[in-house]
């Protein structure tokens, strides 16, 4: 399955899934309107009667001031194909735009953020999990040559590729921050080839100082809430 074939079999499920988030935000809000800690976030599980696809929906409230709009991360897995976990969210009323993040992504994810942080996350599942809860805000930096960009992330950096419309992304794989900046830390070609890119990256060189995950000069923020 392609990356244009997956965006074009998850928009069958952009109507009946956001009509359903929008009930999912009425039936959780008094869950977020009792909590005293913040963030607070509940996950929630919908099959898709169009495609058959089986949608984890994170609603997560930040601060208490959002407790009546939190953000919503829906996902599925698409393992039987390969291909890991698509991301959808809306552009405008009839767009969309997707990220598949593949079985490779996640499994360097594990390795170069869960493992030296000592997180004790065995389960695949759980590791999908803390990454969105904890990446809910990235920006994209679409400057470098051909299709591919980098992705600014809370933890770490992403690259991939992406259409040429840029509404359907690839993420290939992850390097957290220790590792892109550290230069004690070891590194293979992957994460060399990354340093160098980000390196030249003209945003990057604008402000290096800019806190990641906020929206940054000539990003696009995909993950904003709506």
């Amino acid at each position: 399955m392609t990356l244009a074939e997956m965006q074009k079999e998850v928009g069958k499920d952009y109507d009946p899934l956001f009509r359903r988030i929008y009930h999912f935000k009425d039936e959780t809000r008094r869950i977020f309107l009792k909590s005293k800690i913040f963030p607070v976030y509940k996950f929630i599980n919908w099959k898709s009667y169009v495609t058959n696809n089986e949608w984890t929906v994170i609603l997560l409230v930040r601060e208490k001031k959002y407790v009546n709009e939190p953000a919503v991360i829906p996902f599925a897995k698409y393992q039987t194909y390969g291909m890991g976990v698509v991301y959808m969210r809306p552009i405008t009323d009839r767009s969309f735009f997707i990220i598949n993040y593949t079985p490779h992504f996640f499994s360097r994810y594990h390795d170069r953020y869960i493992t030296p942080q000592n997180y004790n996350i065995t389960d695949a599942g759980k590791r999908i999990e803390h990454f969105f809860v904890n990446n809910s805000m990235p920006s994209y930096d679409f400057s470098p040559a051909g299709d591919n960009f980098i992705g600014y992330y809370n933890q770490g950096i992403i690259f991939g590729e992406h259409t040429e419309d840029r509404t359907a992304l690839k993420a290939k794989t992850f390097v957290s921050r220790a590792m892109l900046y550290n230069n004690q830390v070891s590194t293979d070609d992957d994460i060399s080839f990354i340093r160098q890119e980000v390196a030249t990256s003209p945003d990057y060189l604008r402000d290096r100082n800019q806190f990641w995950g906020m929206k940054r000069y000539g990003k696009l923020n995909l993950h904003g809430e709506f």
